[in-house]
């Protein structure tokens, strides 16, 4: 197989169906980040503490990298279609409650149930778009289905403030009401018919160990500290879950017929590739997008305005890399695709660590353009490799194991940030934070396929 294929692009019904199935993610993705700017006003107007308010927010987390794992089994018991269009409605329903809630611990159930419909809705999108498209239009079809991902830190930021100045927290659940009801509309009207196999059986043993596995890792990772004495009970949680991973794929390795994740996806070489291409990338992107705000409002002296252009300019390298990328499928080796992300993302995070650059603003822009489109171009080519020479009853398995990597892999990126952070109280506690994640970003080289590997 030859590691340079036809690029085609999509067609109007493509993009009727892939600005769908956006609408639809762009909803949890918004809705994050918006929570996260009023979890302040939360815990005033609830009388709640900030450090029970917060779990506003890691209640949603964990829920839904609990249910990312099971997204897999759903498609193929009841089909993509409905599991899709399940999860729009018990997100709403999760809404509603949200914004009825009287309590803070009826606000925490309540985003927890959200967190459940975010974790079948994102891995189940990208099933459909995966097994709707031509294997030529994948990384176009990719490309663009990934917007929302880029955009949404950015708006729910600036339209997250100006909500809860001008009508309160509240309004941040009743927006999602029209938004939900019309990417239900159009999904029943543009997402293809799909069958499920209603016998096919639970596997509750492998539930059991893998979704706890998956909330424990996070849970443990987001309370790691730069102490020591503070870490020791969070790496106990992170080796519990460690160890319900291994206790998962020895079960999927001996019973794969009807195993909760199938495992016998990463005995394929560029599968495998792939998917410690999409790790990586997402440690490297994650803990940037926490360290790199940080950077520029207090070493830099920034302007929260200029901030916000900032990041802008990151998502706009994304999106430029990943058009660029699809459109130059049939030009590019795998290998040289690989070679030109990592050398840009790696070359962005350097200027802007440079000691005669930072943090002045002509550097700091081109930095996060270069950073942006490596990154982008990084993460388009694992997801699109992780579904290459697949059956079509493994996409959705595919589809549930890159978005679980894509959790952890932002989950460690922020720790490494944070950790990095409380080592030293100077200004130049930012320097090991950089090196860190730059040492990531270089590794990405190693996932690169070899110059006679086909993808």
């Amino acid at each position: 197989m030859n590691t340079r294929q036809t690029s085609e692009r999509l067609d109007k019904a493509d993009k009727l169906l892939v600005y769908t199935l956006a609408s639809g993610a762009i909803l949890p993705l918004l809705d994050t980040t918006m929570v996260n700017v009023a979890v302040g006003d939360i815990a005033e107007q609830l009388g709640a503490s900030l450090n029970l308010a917060q779990w506003v927010i890691t209640a949603y987390a964990l829920a839904a990298a609990s249910a990312v794992p099971l997204s897999g089994w759903c498609v193929g018991k009841v089909g993509a279609r409905q599991v899709w269009l399940y999860s729009l409605w018990l997100f709403l329903a999760g809404a509603m409650l949200s914004s009825a809630s009287q309590n803070i611990y009826m606000l925490i159930a309540a985003r927890a149930l959200q967190g459940i419909a975010t974790g079948l809705l994102l891995p189940t999108m990208q099933t459909i778009v995966m097994s709707s498209v031509s294997r030529g239009k994948a990384k176009a079809a990719l490309a663009a289905i990934a917007i929302p991902s880029v955009l949404a830190p950015i708006l729910g930021a600036l339209t997250g403030g100006a909500i809860l100045e001008a009508m309160g927290w509240r309004t941040v659940f009743y927006l999602h009401l029209p938004l939900c009801l019309i990417a239900i509309f159009q999904g029943r009207r543009l997402i293809p018919m799909s069958t499920g196999h209603p016998h096919i059986p639970f596997d509750a043993q492998g539930f059991l160990m893998l979704c706890p596995a998956m909330a424990l890792v996070i849970l443990g990772i987001t309370k790691l500290t730069g102490s020591i004495q503070s870490s020791i009970a969070p790496i106990g949680i992170i080796i519990g879950g460690l160890a319900l991973f291994a206790m998962f794929a020895n079960h999927a390795m001996r019973e794969p017929a009807r195993a909760l994740l199938d495992l016998n996806i990463l005995r394929l070489n560029h599968v495998r590739r792939s998917c410690v291409l999409l790790f990586l990338s997402s440690v490297h992107y994650y803990g940037s997008l926490l360290l790199l705000p940080l950077y520029f409002a207090q070493v830099g002296n920034y302007s929260s305005g200029m901030v916000g252009l900032l990041l802008a300019l990151h998502g706009i390298g994304t999106l430029l890399a990943r058009q660029y990328i699809a459109r130059q499928n049939a030009r590019w080796s795998e290998r040289t695709a690989v070679w030109a992300g990592t050398s840009a993302a790696l070359c962005g995070s350097m200027i802007m660590a440079w000691p005669g650059l930072a943090p002045t603003m002509p550097a700091m822009a081109l930095g996060m353009f270069l950073r942006g489109a490596g990154v982008g171009t990084l993460t388009l080519l694992a997801m699109s490799g992780a579904y290459a020479g697949l059956h079509a009853t493994q996409i959705s398995h595919s589809s549930a194991l890159t978005r679980m990597l894509t959790l952890l892999g932002g989950a460690i990126g922020a720790a490494i940030a944070v950790m990095s952070l409380e080592w030293t109280a100077t200004l130049d506690r930012f320097v090991p934070a950089h090196i860190a994640l730059i040492v990531v970003a270089a590794m990405c080289y190693l996932a690169a396929p070899k110059p006679k590997t086909n993808l």
